[in-house]
């Protein structure tokens, strides 16, 4: 449960991050005007920390023990779109290493990501 939650938490925090800097919008600031013309901020994605996991091989094992890998492939078979996108950036962050790009593969997340982005109806 608490895994499920962090997950969506991240998502949460990143489209605040890419709000804030593409749209310059800041929480409780009353002079924004969504019509002025402004460039974007640069914007990072905050560290994950099944990213930062993945990156060793005791980390991956530490994921598949405590069934993280099994827990995302369920996320990505839900109807709700939140858990859509917490399994898919956190895939996205184990898949940059070499030992999560192995483990990913295994499940076949590319695949399964790939189906829904072309046949899922929310596109965000």
């Amino acid at each position: 449960k608490v895994k499920r939650y962090k997950c969506l938490e991240y998502v949460r925090k990143v489209e605040t991050t890419l709000l804030e800097a593409l749209t310059g919008y800041k929480r409780g600031d009353p002079t924004f005007r969504s019509n002025e013309l402004r460039f974007p901020e640069y914007c990072f994605a905050p560290v994950h920390l099944y990213g930062e996991m993945s990156q060793f091989d005791t980390g991956i094992d530490r994921l598949q023990d405590e069934g993280v890998f099994t827990e995302l492939d369920n996320m990505l078979k839900s109807s709700d779109i939140l858990d859509i996108k917490a399994a898919a950036w956190a895939i996205g962050h184990i898949g940059a290493s070499c030992y999560g790009f192995a483990k990913i593969s295994q499940f076949e997340f590319v695949g399964k990501i790939f189906n829904l982005s072309n046949s899922h109806e929310n596109l965000s």
